[in-house]
C-alpha cells in the first residue's frame, strides 16, 4: 500500500510508429553459442544477398556446406543472389 502518493513520479513514454518496413537479420549457431544480428532501415533483395555473402565469406570461409533455415519472405531466394552478384559468385 502506498501511503504518500505525492512522492510518486509518473513517467510517460511516447512511442513513434512509422509506417514502413525494415529488416532484421539474425544468424545463429546455437551449439557453438554464436549469434549475429543486424538491422537495416529497408527491406531489399540486395540487403539479404549481402548478408548471406557476409555469412559465407566472413564466418564460414572454409565450409563445404551450410544449411540456412529461413522464412519464406519473397527476398530470400537464389534470384536475389543472381540479381546482386555476377553468376560466377552467386
Amino acid at each position: 500500500m502506498i501511503e504518500n502518493s505525492d512522492k510518486l513520479k509518473i513517467c510517460r513514454i511516447f512511442y513513434l510508429f512509422i509506417i514502413g518496413t525494415c529488416s532484421i537479420f539474425i544468424f545463429t549457431e546455437t551449439l557453438a553459442g554464436w549469434r549475429h544480428a543486424r538491422a537495416l532501415p529497408q527491406r531489399k533483395r540486395t540487403d539479404w544477398a549481402n548478408q548471406v555473402k557476409w555469412l559465407l565469406d566472413e564466418q564460414y570461409p572454409d565450409a563445404k556446406k551450410i544449411v540456412l533455415v529461413m522464412d519464406n519472405l519473397n527476398t530470400h531466394g537464389t534470384h536475389s543472389l543472381y540479381e546482386t552478384f555476377p553468376p560466377v559468385s552467386a
